[in-house]
């Protein structure tokens, strides 16, 4: 082969997107989560059942109907909160897997793929990213979100006319642990996954925080496209499961420091989902095609330092409930 073809080749090559592998089906999952786990001496056929049941078309569709129209016309952007998203057997499993106490001095755990200690913008945070260290319920669970059948339903719940794809490879998507006087400053995520060129659509989280008071704070914050109004501030409690649309403005966050006692983390599993392709409604620019590629913007309140501030507080109290733990 004469030298510049091989060198165009290369540069082809080096420029060609990866595929992202098609997602499977559900009961496809849970039985290759299952043999995994058995592989290991765990035994997960009821929880394998039990989530085939939790994430049947009968229940997800049910889950559609009641909540989408509230999902497309909630503020500041679309959202909506699902308590009891897993069941309450799968939950209590899951719980028993995930560290309650930090393992360092710095408030992360002992075996986290990652631990953020950055005063200005983020502090003790950690995170499981690596399925190989994840404990067998946790991936399960995880394999369940990613599923053809979850995918689905997550696409319908939203409005999204594109296919979502789950994240492949965990880039920002995992377990993740929050110790006693973590924050997460107001922020809009990352709106690009380069290496796939996938965009990102949509955020859950499903919160596994029981008997979690309103003083230990941890409240996932949405606020408005100007950051002049606190409009929602959700309590991460127990089986709570959160998903919002994500845009270059949906600006969200927990900013205040946790208040809990150092015995207790704020815990969640968080799996984001992408299109090829987004409305350039949704774009800072109004040309998503052109835009800008950009990482998490930090960002800060304008008018108010706390979303309670009577300045910036927009969110009904009443309507966050605490759940049961």
């Amino acid at each position: 082969m004469p030298l510049c073809a091989m060198l165009l080749l290369s540069v082809v090559m080096a420029d060609a997107v990866p595929e992202v592998p098609a997602p499977l089906r559900l009961r496809k999952a849970l039985d290759d989560a299952a043999a995994a786990a058995a592989a290991k001496g765990s035994n997960l056929s009821a929880t394998a059942e039990a989530l085939a049941d939790a994430f049947s078309q009968r229940r997800l569709s049910l889950i559609v109907k009641t909540h989408a129209s509230a999902y497309w016309n909630a503020q500041p952007f679309p959202h909506t909160v699902i308590d009891a998203i897993l069941p309450e057997s799968v939950a209590q499993a899951l719980s028993a897997e995930m560290p309650e106490k930090t393992g360092k001095s710095h408030g992360c755990i002992a075996d986290a793929d990652f631990c953020i200690h950055q005063r200005g913008r983020e502090d003790r945070k950690s995170a499981w990213q690596d399925e190989r260290k994840m404990k067998p319920v946790t991936l399960m669970v995880f394999w369940a979100l990613k599923s053809l059948e979850f995918t689905n339903f997550l696409r319908r719940l939203s409005g999204i006319e594109r296919a979502l794809i789950a994240d492949p490879e965990y880039n920002g998507a995992g377990a993740a642990f929050v110790g006693s006087g973590g924050r997460l400053n107001l922020h809009a995520d990352f709106n690009k996954y380069r290496k796939f060129e996938l965009d990102r659509r949509v955020n859950t989280f499903i919160y596994l925080n029981a008997d979690w008071p309103d003083a230990y704070g941890g409240h996932l914050e949405l606020w408005d496209r100007n950051l002049t109004s606190c409009v929602q501030r959700i309590l991460p409690g127990w089986n709570r499961f959160v998903v919002f649309s994500t845009t270059d403005f949906s600006w969200h966050g927990h900013p205040q420091p946790l208040l809990c006692p150092r015995s207790r983390m704020r815990r969640s599993l968080a799996m984001y989902y992408y299109t090829r392709g987004r409305p350039d409604h949704e774009c800072q620019s109004g040309d998503c095609k052109d835009a800008w590629h950009h990482g998490t913007i930090h960002t800060y309140p304008r008018v108010c330092k706390r979303c309670e501030e009577e300045a910036c507080r927009a969110f009904d109290a009443a309507s966050v409930r605490v759940p049961r733990g």
